[in-house]
């Protein structure tokens, strides 16, 4: 039989369920004056240690506001004040990092139980998601077995319909081709007026966010329509209540950057309680916090240390001695334990409130029950928290013990993982995981999890106790929990399933964060084990960033975690060199790789001679062809032809090779070039590097597509899936200019697709535009004959003060080549100039001529 949690039984707390009362009712008057109140008073928050049953207390909160409890329940009926609708925004996944769009979505289902359609915020919503999930379908019809629907897309075809543009597709990007039209119609023109800067949000949502930069503090903008529409209200306005657990997974950022966002989307929705569960108290009434929209204590007077009206914050303390004692009869009743009072009080005394102590204390009991079948006493029952746990395991056979301490290192896991940790068998495994201290966490992959004070007890203790473990123990037990989560990696890799991928490296950066472990190598002279190569060779680097380990223990930990960081847009370039010069003069596995990325930070910010010294240096330390090559490919790209050539004559028959045909393609030579390159496509794919592949295959088809006019629309489609799945912006850019190149008159009547590749592009040169935004631009003037488009092409790359990689050549070239004067960066053609301009020029009037017929 399996015990329910104490949280089943539950823990009533009634001292907070009053608070939730009063600050119900102290909310509606909020919402119901006429006064104007220059101040925040809708954040009710709960904080206290960890393992007191915040999350319990969060989720049982929202149950009640539902009427969801039973009529008996010891907290009574619902709350006398009406509450319209709730949602949750769980940040349990997360480390210091927050889906906002997935935050709207869960506020906007709750004011869809209210009323079906919210125009402003609907529209703004769409022309943000479109920007930020490119190829994602608007939240729409309910699916997956879900009894409420989000109903944005309906909404927003149901608008644009009404107003005469046609609904249809509106759930893909070209919600943002409609942006414009749908701020020239007269008829909406009243929404415009009613929301004030909604026409100026409304372009922003569309033209600002990007997936890898997706401005944040635009979410706050875009929900205060939601509440502009309760202040409107014709009658009382309907009170929804925001439910925010986990809040300290907020402050896992050091910059805090999503707390931010989250502090700017309580401010600007004053007429939604938001209910906050957390470790710590809620500190933005702190006037030296500056990188908050709003702080102060004339900001937020309810979260001021010693405010006494509700809202407020309320110090969690342990459970009080009538919930625990409510809790133990309880069990007693529903298990037939024979407790006796005296001895449920003096259990009650000795938890001291903590819900998980009366969990191991019930596992207890029953256990005692059913080996001994006599009254049980106060010494049967308690103890310290960790005495109490190792009396648990006492009572576990010793080889499910062995599971639960194999557990006890992971953050969440399955049978398999913790019954190769464990050495046993995989049913002990699914045993020992049906006990009352193990969670479930509704992962498809890893669906189980343990309590972090549990799991601290557990992996605190040492061979002193009963059958425990010795620090070579849990070594062994860590290595053994390390080969079943590369089988793991493998098997995902292999299968190219992202989600899977990126949890199984979770799982392996935990460990290898815990405690020093000894790491499979590999036979590569690149990296020193498969854990530094499936880093670098995975899905996404900067995918990882939202579950490094909040605690890291060791070194290996650490230089993960600033190699990881350096790879995200959080840290600028600078900063970025920086994280990985530090790992790369140090003794870490992952120290080539970090200056192999250093290296590339660099180049591609344009700081070739940087970048040059910073391969200098990493050939010095480790001179393999690979590292040598990309010194060579970085005189390429700054069109330093004549001396990556002479170079390129050290470098393997294959290397040498491939920078021949980069050189011959920046001066318009393409032959032999597509076949090299799709048998280095082949070989990315064998070797399970995912990202890279992607990068290779949309290059190679966007070339095929200027040559050849003739790229399977099917090869397309799934490269852009599996692109968008993986959120792997250079694929998804380039996938776009093949598409144009090969039917620009299918393609040309929609512009939203050609302004988000030119967002994302500036957003990835430092706001200026890249290389595929000239080159759209270049296609579609030259397909429509545009010499006025060409001529602000010039104009545009005339303003732009980055410098210009070899990548440009055929934009400059084109444009030369039709009258429009582009300043040319300095560079060692080895053929005439005017050479290569006309064969660039021929390259593309082929192209055209195959594309007009």
């Amino acid at each position: 039989m399996r015990l329910p949690h104490v949280g089943d039984l539950f823990t009533d707390r009634v001292p907070e369920s009053d608070a939730f009362s009063r600050a119900l009712t102290a909310h509606r008057e909020y919402m119901d004056t006429t006064e104007d109140i220059l101040a925040a008073k809708n954040v009710l928050v709960y904080y206290g240690v960890g393992g007191i049953g915040k999350t319990t207390l969060s989720e049982r909160l929202e149950q009640w506001s539902n009427h969801e409890l039973l009529p008996q329940d010891s907290w009574g009926p619902a709350p006398a004040t009406a509450i319209a609708a709730t949602c949750r925004i769980d940040l349990h996944r997360f480390q210091g990092r927050v889906d906002m769009p997935a935050a709207l979505i869960a506020i906007r289902r709750a004011f869809g139980e209210v009323r079906k359609s919210w125009p402003a915020f609907d529209l703004a919503f769409a022309a943000y998601w479109a920007a930020v999930r490119p190829g994602e379908p608007l939240p729409g019809t309910a699916t997956g077995g879900s009894e409420r629907s989000e109903g944005i897309a309906e909404s927003v075809s149901e608008i644009l319909s009404e107003v005469g543009i046609p609904g249809a597709g509106i759930a893909t990007r070209t919600i943002r081709a409609l942006v414009g039209e749908i701020r020239s119609r007269v008829q909406l023109r009243t929404l415009f007026e009613r929301y004030e800067g909604f026409e100026s949000l409304l372009a922003r949502c569309s033209e600002l966010p990007a997936p890898d930069d997706p401005h944040p503090e635009i979410v706050g903008e875009i929900a205060a329509l939601l509440d502009t529409d309760l202040c409107s209200w014709d009658g009382p306005a309907p009170l929804f209540i925001a439910f925010i657990d986990t809040f300290e997974r907020l402050l896992a950022d050091p910059r805090r950057c999503d707390e931010a966002a989250m502090n700017e989307l309580v401010w600007r929705m004053p007429n939604v309680l938001f209910v906050v569960t957390g470790r710590n108290s809620v500190d933005w009434h702190d006037d030296t916090r500056a990188n908050l929209f709003v702080a102060g204590r004339s900001a937020w007077p309810g979260l001021v240390p010693g405010a006494v009206d509700e809202p407020r914050q309320h110090l969690v303390g342990m459970l009080a001695m009538d919930d625990r004692l409510r809790i133990i009869l309880r069990g007693r009743k529903l298990y037939d334990i024979d407790i006796s009072d005296e001895v449920a009080w003096q259990l009650a005394e000795a938890s001291d409130g903590l819900p998980q102590y009366l969990d191991l204390a019930l596992d207890l009991a029953l256990n005692r029950k059913a080996v001994r079948g006599e009254p049980i006493s106060v010494g049967d029952v308690t103890g310290s928290l960790n005495e109490l746990v190792q009396q648990v395991l006492e009572d576990v056979p010793a080889d499910e013990q062995r599971a639960l301490r194999a557990a006890s290192m992971l953050p969440f896991f399955d049978s398999v993982i913790v019954a190769a940790a464990a050495e046993v068998s995989d049913g002990c495994a699914q045993r020992a995981l049906t006990r009352p201290m193990i969670d479930s966490r509704g992962s498809r992959n890893f669906p189980y999890s343990m309590h972090d004070a549990i799991r601290s007890a557990i992996r605190s203790s040492d061979h002193s106790v009963v059958n425990g473990w010795s620090t070579q123990d849990w070594r062994v037990a860590g290595e053994l929990a390390l080969m079943a989560v590369r089988k793991r990696y493998r098997t995902a890799a292999e299968a190219r399933d992202t989600e899977a991928t990126l949890e199984a490296l979770t799982l392996a950066i935990a460990l290898v964060s815990d405690q020093d472990l000894t790491i499979e190598s590999v036979t590569t002279e690149h990296y020193d084990d498969w854990l530094s190569q499936a880093i670098v060779y995975g899905p996404s680097i900067a995918g990882l960033r939202v579950t490094l380990p909040a605690r890291i223990r060791t070194d290996m930990g650490r230089g993960i975690a600033d190699f990881v960081l350096a790879k995200t847009t959080e840290v600028t370039v600078d900063q970025a060199a920086a994280l990985l010069t530090g790992i790369f003069e140090s003794a870490h596995p992952l120290r080539l790789p970090a200056g192999r990325h250093r290296g590339y930070v660099l180049r591609n910010a344009g700081r070739w001679s940087e970048a040059n010294a910073a391969f200098d240096e990493l050939v010095a330390a480790s001179p393999t062809s690979l590292n040598r090559y990309q010194r060579n490919l970085t005189l390429v790209t700054a069109r330093r032809f004549a001396e990556a050539l002479d170079e390129s004559h050290s470098l393997p028959d294959g290397r040498a090779h491939s920078i021949r045909l980069a050189c011959g393609i920046s001066h318009g030579r393409f032959d032999g070039y597509l076949q090299r390159q799709n048998e280095l496509l082949d070989d990315l794919w064998r070797r399970s590097r995912q990202r890279e592949a992607l990068e290779k295959q949309a290059m190679i088809l966007r070339w095929q597509a200027l040559l050849e006019c003739a790229v399977d629309p099917a090869e397309l489609e799934a490269l852009r899936e599996r692109a968008e799945i993986a959120k792997h912006q250079s694929a998804l850019r380039d996938e776009y200019v093949a598409r144009l190149l090969s039917s620009p008159a299918t393609l040309l009547p929609d512009s939203e697709e050609r302004a988000w590749i030119e967002g994302m592009d500036r957003a990835r040169n430092s706001g200026a535009v890249g290389f595929r935004t000239g080159l759209i631009r270049l296609v579609v003037a030259l397909y429509l004959e545009d010499d006025a488009g060409l001529a602000a092409l010039a104009e545009l790359i005339r303003a732009r003060e980055q410098p210009r990689s070899r990548l440009w050549i055929p934009v400059e070239c084109l444009l030369d080549s039709y009258g429009h004067d582009v300043p040319l960066p300095p560079a060692q053609w080895v053929e005439p100039y005017p050479t290569v301009r006309d064969r660039w020029r021929q390259l593309f009037d082929v192209w055209l001529e195959r594309v007009k017929t």
